[in-house]
């Protein structure tokens, strides 16, 4: 399980996925297979929780 944090200016989350749109813009290092990057939007899924906090969000990935 993996949880990252970060402000979600560029992001959509739908059904268990995260979208991440601009993603040049965006400075995340990680290794998950539910992630792939398609002209500039970076598609996560499998999403098992989300948390807002102070204008940021907490993705937790199974």
């Amino acid at each position: 399980q993996v949880t990252i944090q970060f402000s979600y200016n560029y992001i959509s989350i739908q059904s268990h996925q995260l979208i991440i749109k601009n993603v040049f813009k965006l400075k995340l290092e990680f290794k998950l297979k539910i992630a792939h990057l398609k002209s500039n939007v970076l598609q996560i899924t499998k999403i098992q929780k989300r948390v807002i906090i102070n204008s940021k969000i907490v993705i937790s990935y199974m």
